[in-house]
């Protein structure tokens, strides 16, 4: 192929592969660069967690504080049951709520009860609710 142009046109063409070769290079180096920004955008959005940041000993500790907290409110719970179940409240009262509203007797004792036997109080909360 270069035997038939001549010195000159054979000078030409080896500059523009060298200009095609370095065109090629620097859109090469630009898609690289593209390529590791839209990656580095992707591993930001993800929700990628990397092996080591799953320790046994993390999850371990996240066990724990889960069933600290669930004890601690069924503690809670059963504390105030225990305040509600002191309070005394009248016959009368939990019939009156049972005709006026329809619920059932467990319901209004208990309304009753965290409203510390307060039938007054009871009602307006059970209206209002």
């Amino acid at each position: 192929m270069s035997d038939s142009l001549s010195p000159t046109a054979a000078a030409a063409e080896d500059n523009v592969s060298d200009d095609e070769k370095e065109d090629e290079q620097a859109n090469n180096s630009i898609q690289k660069k593209e390529d590791a920004k839209v990656e580095k955008e992707l591993d930001r959005v993800t929700d990628r967690v990397d092996e080591e940041d799953l320790g046994s000993e993390k999850i371990g500790n996240a066990l724990t504080a889960i069933n600290d907290k669930r004890h601690l409110d069924e503690s809670k719970r059963k504390a105030e049951q225990a305040v509600l179940a002191n309070v005394k409240i009248r016959k009368e009262d939990v019939e009156l709520i049972i005709q006026e509203l329809e619920l059932p007797r467990s319901k209004a004792e208990k309304i009753l009860r965290q409203h510390r036997g307060d039938v007054v109080a009871t009602l307006k909360a059970l209206v209002n609710a």
